[in-house]
């Protein structure tokens, strides 16, 4: 019985984190209460970048936490004209206190003129190793990855999330393997979302096909929610610090 029971958590566990890994695409620190390790501390605000230069959210699994997902902007290149764009997510998952999976996601946006000039990503899926390594040209994004080549048109946004333009794509480049994902969104209407002790109104966009998930961006069109069921149907959840 023993046995039969682990076996069964496991195999839990591990559906989970196929669908933490699609939908969160992932790309992290540390948990609070897992014990991953101490955060560092945060830059000050610059409001000539995008979320003022930092976007850090907690992530829950039914209510309990499991990770933290953190970006961070600066101005990079000639002139300053470069927008970096840096994704760190860290995921642990336990049982009984012990921990049964681990997550952990690097990610490396460049992009200019609001365009997506690179995208470089590590990813440990609890042993396993992804990576992508895109690029753009005068014809495509060139994308070379732990699945294969890929070429997305120039207008591709990759699944970080954090650039609000994504409701309106069909086509999303999946930062954890590299993948072409269709999509369709669709608008859910308003609805008022907890930010840490306030609270703002945000519009819902719920994201259907090879990607399933809901946003909520509000009307500075910054991200401030990010939920979806997983395979074992249990809730995932994004809240904004």
């Amino acid at each position: 019985m023993v046995m039969v029971f682990s076996a069964a958590i496991f195999r839990a566990s591990r559906a989970l984190m196929a669908a933490l890994a699609v939908a969160l695409a992932l790309t992290p620190a540390s948990a609070p209460g897992a014990g991953i390790g101490a955060a560092s501390a945060a830059p000050p605000p610059d409001p000539d970048l995008p979320y003022d230069g930092a976007l850090a959210f907690d992530v829950f699994r039914n209510g309990s936490p499991i990770g933290r997902h953190r970006l961070s902007f600066a101005r990079s290149g000639e002139n300053a004209g470069d927008l970096t764009v840096r994704v760190d997510i860290d995921l642990v998952v336990t049982f009984a206190r012990i921990p049964i999976y681990r997550y952990r996601h690097r990610n490396t946006e460049t992009w200019r003129g609001g365009d997506l000039v690179s995208v470089t990503t590590e990813t440990d899926d609890d042993g396993t190793a992804h990576f992508v390594e895109a690029a753009r040209n005068r014809r495509a994004v060139e994308i070379e990855s732990s699945t294969g080549f890929y070429q997305a048109p120039l207008d591709i946004i990759p699944t970080s999330y954090w650039d609000r333009r994504i409701v309106a794509r069909t086509l999303l480049l999946n930062t954890q393997n590299g993948k072409l994902l269709r999509v369709d969104v669709t608008p859910l209407g308003e609805e008022r979302v907890s930010v840490g002790k306030m609270s703002r109104a945000a519009q819902r966009y719920r994201v259907a096909g090879d990607l399933r998930l809901d946003l909520w961006y509000d009307d500075s069109d910054e991200l401030v929610k990010l939920s979806f069921t997983d395979r074992t149907g249990s809730d995932i959840v994004y809240e904004r610090r």
